[in-house]
């Protein structure tokens, strides 16, 4: 909006005598600046040509609005009004009396509303596309604005970084620019440029935009930097120094509550007689307190919970009761419970969140923004519901946030995350269908035998696709999760391969979820091929058995490679291979090959087991799984004995963490043993004490 000053008018309020400016953004009375903008009673004349006021009053009309900028119709119509506007102000003929200066800043100012409507009402690629048309020549150039234009030029580098990290959201690296465009990088730097001590709005907003990107940072891993931290940290320092010294309208040195850790979680409260006494502040700056509190709540997130709560607290008491900010700090409760491990109340915070009535303009009547949470929201819930095993729940979150997405539909990630949802759901069911693989024949009463049935449900992948094909979505997931995580898993693993910097550890992670997959549904040497990938195999070399895997970075990728290898290796035995399968198990030999690989596979070292209960039971969960597997493969082997000392090993380690015998792999690899030598009594014997 044009800042130029107008007459004052008399309100009911204590906002007599304010301009047309101070009611829109300090009182944020959209309708009393709208009545106070000249000639806004009057009717427009015939051939009359536009003004600077005729586009203060299409804005002001529209932030007036109890509907404006929700429906859809409104949306796009006003989005044509910007660009209307921006096209006339870019002609001479149709403002005469305007000089050249003030018809491009005007051309601006309608640019940055277009780009802030179109980035509120979620198209981010395409407001990012006007930011960067308007900045592109003065931030290649490295130009500095002139001092009329500052303040709107300034915004549009704001806003286009908005839009990277709008972008950015659910990327593995975290910041992600756009093809073709401007680099967040490059107008950070073009921002440093344009004296920020001048006006310390500028530079609260400029110190906070940095510690954003710099939080948002990740490396390959997904991991923050040290640096970047580092950097973070100190920007927001810097942001929060001056709101507290420049830009707060009372300098009685009150201090953030989280300033001390034994603050209470209760906010300061003002006195009426220092409400009276003090200038009121504009709601735009109580929302950029509100970004810096939440921001410094993120920080703290880890190391320091109790504070992130108090200032989320405090930034929830920074600005009167708004059902967006209700919903968004519902979100960033959730965040910090998941963080910490409470999931259970992470959900309850969640669901809140999602319950939250926004069924409101996009623009409140200061003219703020107000992008609708609600994607953001699913995204973390989805999230935090796979965490509590949630299997449903999280898959119809993430599939919302797909469908609704331009952003999200493009993440692999977020394909990876809806295909772990359905492998959680298949797997439920095969433990439910587990329990009735055995059953008693009995005889007068008397338990004579045992009757071993085949698992029933979602064996073949025929099977599955008549299901999938039965149903709708949900009943189809229901009855054939199999095959939905597999299509979910193909366009992850299509967008990683075509994506020109691969997520290395998506990629791993959607290769072993596609093996695991392709061995329930029996595609054995797809699973082969995909498995030998994770472990750094050449997959068209089928004469390497055993794996020769690059040197890992990190104990996710060893965990990564040793599943691999035991998926390699049950794909390899079911292909008629069981000498391949058990070089996939040994690897590169040694009497400590199984053991070294358990440790891989649960990701705890004997040292770090030796001093924890859960570290222990996790490494003999491990070993038992890894001496199971090559049991099978020496039975098949024709290498009864050995196969029957690792089952009898691997019952053993089984033992050591769980006293429930209900479906217990060891003993029934040691049942197949007992069948191979014959020993029927002793199986049946055994078998008898899994029911």
């Amino acid at each position: 909006m044009n800042k130029t000053r107008r007459r004052r008018v008399t309100t009911s309020d204590n906002t007599a005598g304010a301009s047309v400016y101070e009611l829109y953004e300090i009182h944020g009375d959209a309708a009393a600046a709208l009545a106070a903008c000249p000639n806004s009673q009057k009717q427009p004349q015939p051939n009359r040509p536009a003004t600077t006021e005729d586009y203060n009053r299409v804005l002001l009309s529209y932030m007036a609005s109890d509907s404006g900028g929700f429906s859809s119709s409104s949306k796009v119509k006003m989005i044509a009004e910007m660009e209307k506007w921006e096209d006339l102000f870019g002609k001479k003929e149709a403002f005469p009396t305007l000089k050249a200066r003030k018809r491009s800043r005007n051309e601006w100012i309608a640019a940055y509303n277009r780009a802030l409507i179109l980035l509120a009402n979620g198209d981010v690629v395409k407001s990012n596309q006007v930011c960067s048309e308007k900045l592109n020549s003065m931030v290649t150039g490295k130009k500095k604005s002139s001092n009329d234009m500052s303040m709107v030029c300034t915004r549009m580098g704001f806003l286009f970084l908005e839009g990277i990290l709008a972008n950015s959201i659910a990327s593995n690296s975290g910041v992600c620019d756009f093809d073709g465009a401007l680099t967040a990088a490059s107008v950070i730097e073009w921002l440093e440029m344009q004296e920020p001590e001048s006006d310390p709005q500028f530079k609260f907003l400029l110190a906070l935009y940095k510690s954003r990107m710099d939080f948002a940072e990740r490396d390959d891993a997904g991991k923050h930097f040290d640096a970047k931290i580092r950097s973070a940290r100190k920007e927001l320092k810097t942001a929060m120094e001056v709101f507290q010294h420049k830009l707060r309208p009372s300098n009685s040195g009150e201090d953030s509550l989280a300033s001390s850790l034994e603050a209470d979680s209760e906010v300061h409260n003002i006195s009426s007689q220092q409400q009276q006494n003090n200038p009121p502040m504009s709601l735009v700056l109580q929302k950029q307190n509100q970004a810096a509190l939440n921001l410094k709540a993120n920080v703290e997130l880890k190391k320091n919970p109790k504070k992130s709560l108090i200032l989320l607290a405090e930034a929830l008491a920074a600005s009167p009761e708004d059902s967006f900010y209700d919903a968004m700090h519902a979100n960033n409760l959730a965040l910090v419970y998941e963080t910490n491990l409470k999931r259970h109340l992470a959900i309850h915070a969640i669901g809140k969140a999602l319950r939250v009535d926004l069924q409101k303009p996009n623009f409140q009547s200061d003219g703020t923004a107000r992008p609708d949470p609600t994607l953001v929201t699913l995204y973390n819930s989805a999230l935090c519901s796979l965490q509590a095993r949630k299997f449903l729940s999280a898959y119809e979150c993430m599939s919302v946030c797909i469908k609704h997405s331009r952003v999200f539909c493009k993440r692999p990630r977020c394909w990876l995350l809806l295909a772990e949802a359905c492998i959680g759901l298949h797997a439920e069911d095969k433990k439910g269908a587990a329990s009735n693989l055995l059953s008693k024949v009995e005889v007068q009463g008397e338990a004579k035998g045992l009757l071993i049935q085949t698992i029933p449900c979602h064996e073949t992948q025929a099977e599955d696709t008549k299901a999938e094909e039965d149903s709708g979505e949900l009943e189809s997931l229901k009855k054939a999760p199999l095959l939905r995580a597999r299509t979910c898993l193909e366009t992850a693993l299509h967008l990683l391969t075509e994506g020109k910097a691969i997520d290395e550890h998506a990629l791993d992670s959607t290769q072993l979820a596609l093996s695991y997959v392709s061995l329930e549904l029996r595609d054995f040497p797809r699973a082969l091929v995909l498995a030998r990938a994770v472990i750094g195999e050449d997959p068209s070399d089928e004469a390497k058995g055993a794996p020769n895997p690059a040197e890992p970075k990190d104990r996710y990728k060893l965990r990564k490679m040793a599943t691999a290898r035991m998926y390699a290796s049950e794909a390899s035995c079911a292909l008629g291979s069981p000498d391949t399968g058990m070089k996939f198990l040994v690897g590169t030999g040694g009497n400590d090959a199984f053991d070294r690989l358990a440790s891989e596979l649960g990701g705890v070292t004997v040292k770090v087991a030796a001093s924890s209960v859960t570290g222990k039971a996790r490494l003999a969960r491990a070993q038992c799984m890894v001496r199971t597997s090559a049991s099978a493969a020496s039975a098949v082997l024709g290498s009864v004995a050995p196969a029957k000392q690792l089952a009898m090993s691997a019952q053993a380690m089984e033992d050591a963490y769980s006293s429930s015998r209900e479906g217990s792999i060891s003993r029934k690899a040691l049942v197949y043993c007992m069948l191979r030598e014959a020993n029927c009594s002793a199986a049946l014997s055994l078998l008898k004490s899994l029911t």
